[in-house]
Parts: C-alpha cells; sequence; structure tokens
C-alpha cells in the first residue's frame, strides 16, 4: 500500500493510485463550534495531507482575538471587523484609505525572519503524509486590506502609481517569505487568493495578466527551482485564468467548481491537476443555518441544485474526472476534497459515502452508460 504522500505525489503526476487522496480543510469556526464532530471525522477516516507547523513570532501591531466578534488586528495592521464568531470578518478602515503613511510603511519582515521554523523539519521527518505549507501569500487580498477594494479596483483602472509601490512592497515579502519556506522539507506551497465574483473574474483578465500574473510566474519560478509543488486556492469564478495558471506550473488548483460549470473545464484543464471544493457561496446553494433540520429548500434553489445541498452538503468529487473533447477522452489528476465549509454538517454522517466514493469513481460517456475507469485506474472500457 502506498503512503499518503506517495499517493498524493502520484495523484499530481497524473499515475494510478490505490485510491483517491483525501483532504479536508478546516475553518476556524470548525474548532470552536464543532470540533467534536472535526475530531471523530479524522478518526474515521485516513486523510492524506497535513499542514505544516510554522509559528510566527507575534508582532508589535497586533491586537485583538483573531475571528472573535469584535475586532482583530493582523500583522500588516489591517483591522478587521467579525460580527460573527469563527469568521475573520472584514477591513472597514484600511491603512492606506489615504496615501500620506505609505512611504514610512514596512511590511512586517519579522515575521520572516525570527518566526519559528525549527517545527517544520521535524514535522516532515515523523509523517508519511503530504505537508503543506500555507504561507501568507496573497497580493490581490493583501492589497485589498491595506487600501480597501474600492480604492483599489479604481487604482487599477486609473493606473495609480501608488497603488503599484504598495504591490512591490506586497511582492518583495512574499518572495521572501516563499524562499524561506522552500528552504524546508514541505511537498508544497499553497497561494490563498480571492479572484472571482460568483459570474465573473474581478478585474478584467487582461489586467490580471498584465499585473498579477508576473508576480505569481515569480513565485512558481522560485518552487519550481526548489521543486515543491504548488496548490492554488481561489473561491469564485475563475475560468478565463485556468490556462494561465496552468502556463505558471500550478500542480493543483482549488476552485468552487459549480459557479464554472462542469463541461468545459474536462476538456480544456487537463494538464492541471484540480481539486473539488464545495458549492459557490451564494444564498441559493450553501447551507441555510436558519433550517438546520432540514426543511424546505429556500425559493431560489433548483430541484437538482437542493437535492445536491441536502444529500451531500460537503460535495464530492471530481475523481478520476474525464472530459470529452471530438470523441476522445482526457483525463485529469484528483483529489478528494469535501467543502470547507463543515460547519455546515447537520451531523458526521452526511459524509458516510465519503470511503466508497474515493475507491470506485463512475462516470458515463455522452450516450453511454459504460464505467469507464475506477479510482485505482483500472479501465474496463478502452478506445
Amino acid at each position: 500500500m502506498l503512503t499518503s504522500r506517495e499517493r498524493v505525489i502520484k495523484a499530481y503526476n497524473f499515475e494510478p493510485t490505490d485510491r483517491v487522496p483525501r483532504d479536508l480543510w478546516k475553518l476556524y469556526g470548525v474548532l470552536k463550534l464543532r470540533n467534536d464532530e472535526y475530531e471523530k471525522m479524522l478518526d474515521r477516516f485516513d486523510f492524506d495531507f497535513v499542514r505544516a507547523a510554522h509559528k510566527p513570532v507575534g508582532a508589535t501591531n497586533t491586537k485583538g482575538v483573531y475571528c472573535e466578534v469584535g475586532e482583530w488586528t493582523d500583522v500588516w495592521g489591517c483591522t478587521h471587523v467579525v460580527g460573527e464568531r469563527g469568521v475573520c470578518g472584514e477591513v472597514k478602515n484600511p491603512p492606506f484609505e489615504d496615501w500620506s503613511g505609505l512611504d514610512k510603511y514596512k511590511p512586517p519582515y519579522e515575521l520572516i525572519e525570527e518566526g519559528d521554523w525549527s517545527g517544520v523539519n521535524r514535522q516532515c521527518g515523523e509523517t508519511d503524509k503530504f505537508v503543506i505549507h500555507g504561507c501568507d501569500v496573497n497580493p490581490f487580498e493583501r492589497l485589498q486590506y491595506l487600501r480597501g477594494s474600492e480604492n483599489v479596483y479604481m487604482d487599477l483602472a486609473y493606473g495609480t502609481k501608488e497603488i503599484h509601490k504598495l504591490l512591490e512592497m506586497i511582492h518583495d515579502y512574499n518572495c521572501k517569505e516563499i524562499s524561506k519556506c522552500v528552504k524546508t522539507d514541505v511537498d508544497c506551497l499553497q497561494f490563498v487568493d480571492d479572484w472571482g465574483s460568483q459570474s465573473s473574474l474581478l478585474i478584467q483578465p487582461a489586467m490580471w495578466r498584465e499585473v498579477f500574473k508576473p508576480l505569481y510566474k515569480e513565485y512558481c519560478d522560485i518552487l519550481h527551482g526548489a521543486g515543491k509543488y504548488i496548490l492554488f486556492h481561489s473561491d469564485g469564478f475563475i475560468e478565463p485564468i485556468y490556462p494561465d495558471l496552468i502556463e505558471l506550473g500550478v500542480h493543483a488548483v482549488n476552485s468552487q467548481l459549480f459557479c464554472m460549470g462542469t463541461t468545459r473545464r474536462g476538456i480544456r484543464w487537463q494538464d492541471c491537476l484540480l481539486w473539488r471544493d464545495g458549492p459557490p457561496a451564494s444564498p441559493a446553494l450553501r447551507h441555510d443555518r436558519r433550517n438546520s433540520e432540514g426543511g424546505p429548500p429556500r425559493q431560489q434553489c433548483s430541484e437538482a441544485q437542493h437535492k445536491r445541498r441536502r444529500h451531500c452538503p460537503m460535495l464530492l468529487g471530481p475523481e478520476r474526472s474525464v472530459g470529452e473533447h471530438r470523441g476522445r477522452l482526457r483525463r485529469m489528476g484528483e483529489v478528494l476534497h469535501p467543502s470547507r465549509s463543515v460547519q455546515g454538517l447537520k451531523n458526521i454522517e452526511h459524509i458516510n459515502d465519503l470511503e466508497n466514493e474515493s475507491r470506485t469513481i463512475g462516470i458515463r460517456r455522452r450516450g453511454q452508460g459504460a464505467r469507464l475507469r475506477s479510482a485505482a485506474g483500472h479501465e474496463s472500457e478502452k478506445e
């Protein structure tokens, strides 16, 4: 039997595995509100991923408690307003609502230089799981935290010189952090930068390619040079930049596929390992906390959408996904990754079928009902 690390690496390299690798992200609120169920889930299923145990030092400009109702200030000096326990909140008064303090501002380099990295290699040596480092590389989100979303969009549209200076600061910090991370034994680094609305990219794709793609290229070049895998997370509709992520050499993408449809995805992006996330974070599809007993669906939900939400709040798949193009089948890699919104589970029994789902995957080719491939990679029908 393969170890977890071997299993994941095979999946990243599009090779058959004994079963589909499994991952489960947890939100902060899960540990506070649903930790007992979360621990049961970990005991029941053998997940293949762990996050690196890096502990940054405290910074002098932080205050408050992360994800607790009220306000908390992060290491960059951005104050988040939290209205519900367990969520990170929103930045209402960004540090650079005007540009007066920009020349004197310095990113929190002490986190890189003085952070406690000693446990990372020890953890990697003691586990056979695939270790991901969730570094703080989110240039677009950080830009909005520091300047404010509306201001960022206006600055980018007008080409304000200060926005590019601030972005250069963020980029320099990111490069230094990545360069520090790649010296450890972690298998993979993860970028978390939300680029999509419910129906489109948040900026024009041409602007993304002109302003932000070169930044990601530098990050990816550092990682490729060190032989690390790359996981890119973004919520929302990011279909226009999938080809760019593949070109950059991103190995895995975690995105909200139900925002974008499923047919074209399998055809165009067979060269990139796609992780399946949960449904888009819209009222029509997300779990209704006011209806925890499984009552009638909201009016705006279609019958099919509600069926998916009821029977599988943490949507599974697409394991061993295959896209059809001109009569030929193109295969993508896969990782079984339920939705991160574990808080939406009524109880642990909602994922009873996780084991079976990750072992035998049946798909239907257009006009045919034949099972084409199992999770182990065995074919029952050849082209």
